[in-house]
């Protein structure tokens, strides 16, 4: 692998499970609210 490549790919990574998580828990969120 290329040093250029890794860490952009690393960076995307991170940046995919992030936002993936955010999503995530922002919709646990939306549903216990609406379960209340």
């Amino acid at each position: 692998m290329d040093c250029l490549e890794f860490p952009m790919f690393f960076l995307a990574n991170c940046i995919f499970s992030a936002s993936y998580v955010y999503s995530h828990s922002r919709f646990k969120m939306h549903v216990s609210i609406n379960l209340l």
